[in-house]
């Protein structure tokens, strides 16, 4: 009896995905990979389960994106509540430290938002992934054997902080920050600067990666559809300024190899390199042309160290 043919997998493509409140960021992605065969799934960066808005899923081997997915800025809108501290610095937390609301809190907060504008030095919340010792900072935490104040604050970049509207106890604010900034931080750390206990009540991610929440599909969709096709992105457009360059068969298998392919006519820099009939858009591996017109290969679009497409 001869050997079954191998299948192909499904192509390298993201997923915008609009996260609702209630469902965890791998929840999210057990439920779409239970309902659709899109071969491994991965996430570009992890969404509280009590935060909505962006989540850029990758399907396949656009796996392979999601460092290049995590980097740049992310935007959200944040609505903080001053009266209340929770140990978690969010909403699903216990309070540990109530204290009376200004009445002026709305100036309060104008005056102290430029103190966290620009690079700044942050201590993660508790309840964080943070590891100490190897072991999770949350994990410690609710054993009681870590506050806030023991973790070392990192340096985050806040690109933009803006108020959107305020009410007797809360206000809604427009965040373009790094990656790698809790919010929940930013909101313990306003309280503060206000002279009032606060936590994080609300969080939605607008932007990440280059996309938009505008952009997303509910998961809802996503679940009740009978094809994904109409929903899923080429990773090609992640890079939609790069250069692209189509490679014959024998070319691609050669630069998949690891070896190099000399070009001098081509500019130095990063490029798209392309198989026809490869993925959604073609596009198989991020190349560079190095000084002096060698072109390598440094990310191949693939899982399990196979060039899969070219059997």
């Amino acid at each position: 009896m001869g050997r079954s043919r191998r299948q192909n997998p499904p192509p390298a493509a993201l997923i915008l995905l609009d996260k609702p409140a209630g469902v965890g960021s791998t929840e999210a992605l057990r439920l779409i990979s239970k309902r659709h065969s899109q071969g491994p799934l991965g996430h570009s960066g992890t969404l509280d389960p009590a935060a909505t808005g962006l989540l850029i899923v990758c399907c396949g081997f656009a796996t392979r994106l999601v460092p290049w997915l995590q980097e740049g800025h992310k935007r959200y809108t944040a609505r903080v509540r001053f009266g209340v501290a929770t140990d978690t610095c969010d909403a699903v937390g216990q309070p540990v430290e109530e204290g009376p609301v200004p009445v002026d809190l709305a100036a309060r907060v104008g005056q102290a938002l430029p103190l966290f504008l620009g690079a700044i030095q942050q201590a993660p919340p508790a309840y964080s992934a943070v590891k100490l010792g190897g072991q999770r900072a949350h994990d410690l935490a609710r054993q009681g054997l870590l506050s806030d104040d023991q973790l070392e604050p990192r340096e985050v970049t806040i690109h933009a902080l803006a108020l959107l509207e305020s009410g007797d106890a809360f206000v809604d604010l427009d965040i373009t920050c790094s990656g790698g900034t809790y919010i929940r931080s930013l909101a313990r750390d306003l309280g503060k600067a206000v002279g009032c206990p606060a936590h994080l009540e609300t969080l939605r991610r607008t932007e990440t990666g280059g996309f938009d929440v505008a952009q997303a599909r509910p998961l809802e969709t996503l679940l009740t559809a009978s094809d994904l096709t109409p929903h899923l992105i080429a990773p090609g457009t992640i890079f939609p300024g790069w250069r692209r360059l189509a490679c014959t068969r024998e070319l691609a298998a050669k630069l998949a190899s690891g070896a190099g392919e000399p070009l001098p006519d081509e500019t130095p820099g990063e490029l798209l390199l392309t198989l026809e009939g490869f993925g959604l858009d073609g596009v198989f591996a991020l190349g560079r042309v190095e000084e002096g017109g060698m072109l390598r290969i440094w990310r191949l679009l693939d899982h399990g160290g196979h060039f899969l497409g070219l059997h």
